[in-house]
């Protein structure tokens, strides 16, 4: 005889309730998972990435521990918690020799801070201090001598010098700035800058410098400070070893021997100058 089963309306709801149960329970179970895992990662961060060991390389002017308490990297911290873009802006705002910055991390302990260090370029005289800058008119620091071998930078004045602020003129003089930053950077790639004792700004138009100890030399106007200095560099080379004047260089970049004792002007053609 055949059974039948009767899977009447009662049965039909004990299934559904068995099947959201075991939907419940394996909910429950993905996420005790999920808690139990990232608690592991916890732990394991806080137990096996502790920082205690720093590594600084690159710096001259400032201590290890200058740089490591200017960061805000204090040790003990998690090394991949540390926030290295707010260290380096840090390290940056505090110390104004610093001009670049890196933040590395060694696994398991270790936190690498490489930096590079401004170059002092030239004084700006102001007062009766002096604001070392880099070649790029950063503010690096205000002193009351500064070193005999760096140019004095005379004719502007500095509106609220900050250290590690570019020096500012203000709107209607900042291109006196610009001109210096230029004329610093040209004289460093040819390797004169240390020839020159002083810049003299005064005039935008006619910025002047001594230079080797025997020239006024005179740019003229702003404007293709490279190719005045690589000409100044030849003209130099063709004068004799006792000569002593002013050098001229204008516009078109021709120039002018002026001797210091003499009755006349000297041309020197751009023929031959390199």
């Amino acid at each position: 005889m055949p059974q039948y089963v009767n899977k009447g309306p009662a049965t039909h709801e004990k299934n559904k309730g068995r099947k959201r149960r075991r939907r419940k329970a394996g909910f429950f179970y993905w996420l005790l998972t999920i808690v139990i895992t990232a608690g592991a990662i916890s732990i394991a961060f806080t137990v096996f990435f502790k920082l205690t060991r720093f590594e600084v390389n690159g710096n001259d002017k400032y201590t290890m521990d200058d740089i490591i308490r200017a960061s805000g990297i204090e040790e003990g911290s998690n090394l991949f918690l540390v926030d290295k873009f707010k260290a380096m802006r840090a390290i940056m705002d505090s110390l104004p020799y610093i001009d670049e910055v890196q933040i590395s991390r060694i696994p398991p302990n270790t936190m690498v801070i490489d930096v590079s260090e401004c170059a002092p370029a030239a004084g700006i005289v102001a007062g009766e201090h002096v604001w070392i800058i880099n070649d790029k008119c950063k503010l690096l620091e205000s002193v009351a001598i500064a070193p005999s071998y760096l140019a004095r930078v005379v004719g502007v004045e500095l509106l609220g010098p900050v250290a590690g602020d570019r020096a500012w003129l203000g709107e209607r003089e900042q291109d006196k700035i610009e001109t210096v930053s230029e004329l610093l950077a040209a004289l460093e790639a040819y390797e004169i800058l240390g020839e020159v004792a002083v810049i003299d700004a005064s005039v935008l138009h006619e910025i002047r410098f001594s230079f080797d100890g025997r020239f006024t030399v005179v740019y003229g106007l702003p404007g293709d400070i490279d190719l005045k200095t690589r000409f100044l560099v030849g003209i130099v080379d063709k004068l004799q070893s006792n000569d002593r004047g002013t050098i001229d260089i204008g516009v078109d970049n021709t120039a002018r021997f002026i001797p210091e004792k003499g009755n006349g002007e000297i041309p020197i053609p751009e023929e031959g100058v390199e």
